[in-house]
């Protein structure tokens, strides 16, 4: 292999690596999440409500259902503000800011 083909072969290894390496910053993102738990007046857990998180910006939404306590988690939201709107079939639909 003459030295022009090895400096050659070594700067497409060395791109290659810049190229995997740059990759994996660039998704590091800014990302929120929102917890939080259903509860009724008498203050029991409110199973199977359906949670979803409206942005004010941008009108993207996300969506979860409360599990057995009542508990819902709305990862991987970006950094705005959002509307939470809360339905369950036997309750009144309900919004908070």
């Amino acid at each position: 292999m003459t030295r022009v083909n090895s400096v050659v072969r070594w700067l497409a290894i060395f791109v290659g690596f810049a190229i995997v390496a740059g990759s994996g910053a660039r998704a590091q993102l800014l990302q929120g999440t929102i917890v939080g738990d259903v509860v009724d007046s008498s203050q029991a857990a409110v199973v199977g409500a359906k949670v979803v998180a409206t942005s004010q910006q941008t009108n993207f939404t996300r969506e979860a259902v409360t599990n057995s306590a009542g508990a819902f988690d709305l990862p991987g939201l970006p950094p705005e503000t959002y509307t939470i709107t809360v339905s369950a079939p036997s309750m009144a639909r309900a919004n908070t800011w």
